[in-house]
């Protein structure tokens, strides 16, 4: 009996169409859940460029690493590390 409830039920899915407008109203018609996401993802792709999302040039100037950081960073380097040749170290 187990088995034979198991076998009609193993591709059994409830699924519940609904979801949110803009104004929190639930939407449950196909035509309007699909009217929804059509406004959702043409918003998703429009230019909405404002002040808040323009790149901001810093001024602040990166300084070089000195000897003794590229040293200390080299020390870090797991025993047998190929990654940095002596060529680099000569300096």
């Amino acid at each position: 009996m187990y088995s034979g409830i198991n076998r009609l039920m193993r591709n059994f899915t409830p699924r519940l169409s609904a979801i949110k407008c803009k104004d929190g109203k639930t939407l449950t018609k196909n035509e309007e859940i699909s009217n929804r996401w059509k406004e959702y993802c043409s918003e998703m792709y429009e230019d909405n460029t404002n002040e808040e999302m323009k790149q901001v040039e810093s001024n602040d100037k990166i300084l070089e690493p000195t000897r003794s950081e590229v040293e200390w960073a080299i020390k870090q380097l797991p025993k047998g590390n190929q990654l940095v040749t002596t060529r680099y170290m000569q300096k």
